[in-house]
This record gives C-alpha cells, structure tokens and sequence, in this order.
C-alpha cells in the first residue's frame, strides 16, 4: 500500500495498463460461472447465520468469559472474509475480470486481503495458545486472557493487520486462476512486467507469516497432544470428557482448514512447478470457507450457538427456543462451571 500511497510514480511503472484499453483486458480473463455463482449462494447463507452467532456472543453471559470474546473477533474477520470471497469474488469471477480491468480498486484491496490473511493466521494462533492456557487451568497463567488484558489480544493481528497492509506487496484478483495472486498478469500471454525483479516477486512478509503459522499451530496442537498423554498417564483416567473431545474436533476442523491453506500456499511460493493447476482451485475453495466452515461447524458442534441462531429467527414470529444457553440465569458456580467449558470453545 504504501508504494501506491508515498511512490505512486513506481506503482503507474511496475503495474502498468496502458498496453491495452480496458475492454481488451478483459478478453484475456475467464469467466468463472459455476465457482462463482457456488460462492455467492454459501456466502448468502453463511452470512444469515453467521451474523444472529456474532449477536449470541454478545449476550452478557457469554461475553463476560474470554474466550467469546477472541471469537468474536475471529467472526468479525470471518464476516469480511465471507463478503470478500463470496460476493466481492463472485462478481469479479462472472464479469471475468483481470488487474487491469480495475488497476487501482484491485491493487488496494489486494493489500487489504493480504492484510487480512495475516489477521486471521494470527487470531487463529491465538485461539490454539489460548486453548493451551486453558488446558492446564494454572491461574498465573489464566489471568493473562482476564478483564482488560483482553484489548492487549485483540490489538495484537489488529496491529499486525495495520503494519503488514502497508508493508506487503498487494495481491489483486485474477480471473484466470480465480484467486488473488501477486502478479497482476498471472496467466495472461505476453511480457508484460516491468523488469526481472518486480515488487510482486516480493512474498518475505507473507511467506514469513504462513511459516510462522505452521510452526506455530503444530507446535500449540503437538502441546496439547502431549499434555493429554502426560496428564491421563499421570492420572490414570481419561483426561477429557465427551464434550472436551467433542470442542477439541471442532478446533482441529477449523485450524485444519487455515493450516492447509497456508501449507498449499507456501508450496506454490517455494516450489511453483511441484502443484498441478488444480491445486490453485483446492487453494481458492479453502480460503473461502476457511471463512465460511467456521459457521459450519458451529451449527453442527457447539449447541449453544445454535440455539442462539434459531431463537434470533424465531423471535420474529413471536417463538422462542427453550434451553437457550446465553439466556438462562446463571449462579455463581453455574458461571464457573461454564466458563471452563465455553473456554476450550474458544479454539472455535
């Protein structure tokens, strides 16, 4: 962003369109019908469900416990992810746009997706680390996810996503690959790039990032791995209950997800002839419901989410569900009690 912003001269240089008009770069892309189309009808109903969750969290018996506060924010992310490679995506794929069909939007918001991208790898981080806090249940440890300490990890990928959307080389959308690429001619027949060494040759940042996040999710997950074996060995017994199991597969969906995306973008960068071309549609599709998934699997695993979605659309018929979780009066050990559980659903 900041070569677009501060060195506008460099930006008009290495992203240059005035090859051709605007309606001649429009022939070189691919009209994206069926993936598109897919996209804007999941992210419609993604969307109807995913905004009525966001509320559910905000209901006071839940947004007193931390970790429905770092969901919260993973949702707000996830919201503008779904916006972004459902609907945003899917009107680029149907018109078939490239780069230079609309140089100065795709190359902003490019930076923006990249910046976001980072956001997410990093709320997902902190979700697994707060899941292994979590486990041990050590106060000194717990206290650090307490009252206003939250701010300090919800600034943490904010700033992240600040810094690295005017430090990273932006990645606009390209109809050929349907997917947000750092060439802006990726697929496109000719020579078009400035000179050998270009600013969207330049992925140290973002490939830092998607390193650091499979270092960082297995090293969290492996822990947790370990801790289970140490404390049942220790024990005796089972260390963790039906529903501790059944939070621990909703975490490994969701990270499972993120972690795969990372892992196939970090091939392509490093080895970009080892991937067939079908793996940059695999790459797409994850992304997108890296997103898109995460709702999914609240619907299906976490009860008290869902009851909160069917009780927003029941109210306006005048209904309500019995057994709402985040509306029922809690006593001091009910809270407790509660926020042990609720706290290993944070990883969601």
């Amino acid at each position: 962003m900041e070569m677009y912003l501060f060195r506008h001269d460099v930006y008009k240089f290495y992203y240059n369109c005035t090859q051709h008009t605007r309606e001649e770069w429009f022939q070189f892309g691919t009209v994206q019908k069926e993936i598109s189309i897919f996209g804007i009808v999941a992210g419609i109903f993604c969307l109807a469900l995913y905004i009525p969750c966001l509320k559910t969290m905000l209901e006071p018996s839940l947004w007193k416990l931390s970790c429905y506060k770092l969901m919260f924010l993973n949702g707000i992310i996830d919201i503008w992810g779904i916006i972004t490679s459902c609907f945003l995506t899917g009107y680029l794929g149907l018109e078939g746009a490239v780069f230079c069909a609309y140089p100065d939007f795709l190359y902003i918001y490019g930076c923006v997706i990249i910046a976001m991208w980072d956001a997410q790898c990093m709320t997902v981080f902190l979700l697994a680390f707060n899941r292994c806090i979590d486990f041990w249940q050590l106060a000194s440890l717990t206290r650090m996810f307490e009252g206003k300490r939250m701010f300090f990890w919800w600034m943490c990928p904010i700033t992240y996503c600040i810094i690295t959307l005017f430090l990273c080389a932006s990645a606009p959308y390209n109809s050929v690959s349907n997917m947000w690429v750092m060439d802006p001619y990726f697929g496109i027949s000719g020579d078009y790039r400035a000179s050998e060494v270009t600013p969207y040759d330049n992925a140290v940042i973002l490939n830092m990032n998607n390193l650091s996040l499979l270092i960082g999710l297995t090293s969290c997950y492996s822990f947790l791995i370990f801790s289970v074996w140490y404390k049942s060995r220790q024990g005796g017994g089972a260390v963790m209950s039906k529903v501790q199991r059944q939070v621990s597969l909703q975490a490994f969906m969701i990270c499972s997800i993120i972690y795969t995306t990372g892992g196939i973008y970090c091939c392509f960068e490093f080895f970009p002839t080892f991937l067939p071309p079908i793996f940059m549609t695999i790459c797409f599709l994850l992304w997108q419901w890296g997103f898109c998934g995460v709702i999914v699997i609240y619907m299906t695993m976490n009860r008290t989410l869902r009851d909160g979605v069917i009780n927003f659309y029941l109210g306006f018929v005048g209904r309500k569900r019995q057994g709402n979780v985040a509306s029922m009066p809690y006593g001091k050990n009910s809270v407790s009690q509660l926020s042990h559980t609720a706290a290993r659903v944070s990883s969601t």
